[in-house]
């Protein structure tokens, strides 16, 4: 396998094509399993981590938009490299873009493209969010970082059907301000909301 399939010069849908080439190519000598799914998932991520910038894949993953106080986190593109050993790497970097903008605007916007996200979705990475939760509550009490209170609005992109069902799962770590700030947007909205971000 080649590394050069993702490289810090690559545009997203050349990465995304990268990704799925090397996707097929595990599933090529490794038939998709019926059971266990979720052991021969990581398997494939742990694959692509070996043969990708995954640098490149983290901060194309989730990023700030140039010149402005908007994060940025692609799940379907997450979903492709993240190995269970990268989870707290993803809640750091989430946690730098947060604070960067607070620190330089005051505020700031999530842009949060769910597509692809599902129930399993949510009860897999459950942990992480968890996580990310509890590190952004840690941040704000010994680093002064107001997280929730600094957030204007989360715009949730490709809202998954099963939003109220995935809502419960994470329901005692949603207060009512944050809910106040959520913004959803369906599959057939999302391109057009996207695409003035400069987000394709």
């Amino acid at each position: 396998m080649n590394n050069t399939l993702v490289t810090e010069t690559s545009n997203k849908k050349e990465i995304l094509d990268g990704l799925l080439k090397m996707r097929e190519s595990f599933y090529t000598t490794e038939t998709k399993n019926r059971f266990f799914k979720n052991r021969q998932k990581e398997r494939c991520n742990r694959m692509i981590v070996e043969n990708s910038d995954v640098d490149t894949l983290l901060n194309r993953s989730v990023y700030i938009i140039e010149n402005t106080n908007q994060i940025y986190i692609d799940y379907a593109m997450l979903k492709m490299f993240v190995t269970e050993t990268m989870h707290q790497t993803v809640v750091d970097h989430i946690i730098e873009c947060l604070t960067k903008c607070i620190l330089t605007y005051g505020k700031y916007d999530l842009h949060l493209d769910l597509n692809g996200f599902t129930i399993s979705a949510a009860e897999r990475h459950k942990h992480v969010i968890f996580s990310f939760h509890h590190k952004c509550l840690m941040t704000s009490t010994n680093g002064g970082v107001k997280f929730e209170a600094s957030l204007d609005h989360m715009y949730i992109y490709n809202t998954p059907s099963v939003i109220m069902s995935i809502r419960k799962i994470f329901s005692t770590i949603m207060s009512s301000v944050l809910h106040s700030k959520i913004i959803y947007y369906d599959k057939e909205e999302s391109a057009a909301q996207l695409k003035k971000w400069g987000i394709e």
